[in-house]
């Protein structure tokens, strides 16, 4: 989500919805790895454990957590998908350099429909769509209407605000959140599916974006400091919220880092098919 990243102009948005669904046994093997735990607390929370991690080769996944107890059976959760409207000028900006305002929009749309395609065939939680600047643009009706999402509008402030409005909304109707931008096309169904699963016995999972952002932020509870003082846009956002996560002294798990699409350069992690060639134009 722009590697959860407010972008240059404040551009680059993110919008969300939750799901559930019991994950296959290689799934839950999957969630059932060793950790690294974090031992400082700000009275948010409870439970302190001894520090180890593992790394999970064959899935590329490393794990870390404090003592996390039995996973719970049955688990509501909401994937929120956050977006902006694809309007040429007002998305991926840092994009129009190398492909044009019309052709930075376009891609934006086919990373957002491809995403929502995704998860929305796959089931897994009820998703729900967050968009900015206001549920008007027909993309956005139309994507609701054809893969059945609720529409929710943005709230006011920065990247953070907006996340956390998000979340808290999402968490008085579902046991658990998982926050997604749309500039992750390796964002698969499975890669949330590991995210749920490691929310069953966890307060909350990361999944980091290789340009130090993150890419999903599942989460059990919630709490300000997640968002605030954050440098969206930065390389070290995943770190810091890793510090936050580490100080709350929540069981937390990672997952494998992903590429999201921001800068010239990750055009090169774009899969074929949606080479910026390929992209339609938006209305």
């Amino acid at each position: 989500m722009p590697a959860m990243r407010q972008g240059n102009a404040q551009h680059d948005a993110c919008g969300m919805k939750t799901c559930f669904t019991d994950r296959s046994k290689s799934l839950r093997k999957r969630s059932e790895a060793p950790i690294q735990s974090a031992n400082h607390s700000d009275g948010c929370t409870a439970g302190q454990g001894t520090s180890s991690t593992n790394t999970l080769a064959d899935q590329g996944m490393t794990i870390r957590h404090d003592d996390p107890g039995e996973a719970r059976p049955t688990l509501a959760v909401r994937t929120l998908i956050f977006a902006r409207a694809p309007v040429p000028g007002q998305v991926k900006t840092r994009l129009i350099p190398a492909l044009g305002a019309a052709g930075a929009a376009a891609l934006h749309l086919r990373l957002m429909t491809d995403l929502i395609d995704r998860l929305s065939t796959a089931a897994l939680t009820p998703v729900e769509l967050w968009v900015t600047p206001n549920l008007s643009h027909p993309r956005f009706a139309d994507l609701a209407h054809r893969y059945a999402l609720s529409l929710h509008q943005q709230h006011a402030g920065d990247l953070g605000q907006r996340l956390a409005s998000g979340a808290r909304a999402a968490l008085t109707r579902a046991d658990a959140v998982v926050l997604i931008g749309t500039d992750c096309p390796g964002l698969s169904a499975e890669y949330l599916g590991q995210a749920i699963e490691q929310l069953r016995r966890r307060d909350a999972v990361l999944g980091p974006a290789l340009d130090g952002g993150y890419v999903l932020l599942g989460l059990r509870r919630l709490s300000h400091r997640l968002f605030e003082g954050i440098p969206w846009g930065g390389a070290e956002v995943a770190e810091l919220t890793r510090q936050r996560l580490r100080e709350l002294n929540w069981s937390w798990s990672e997952l494998s880092p992903l590429a999201d699409i921001d800068r010239p350069e990750d055009l090169a992690h774009l899969p074929p098919g949606l080479h910026p060639a390929c992209a339609t134009p938006p209305n």
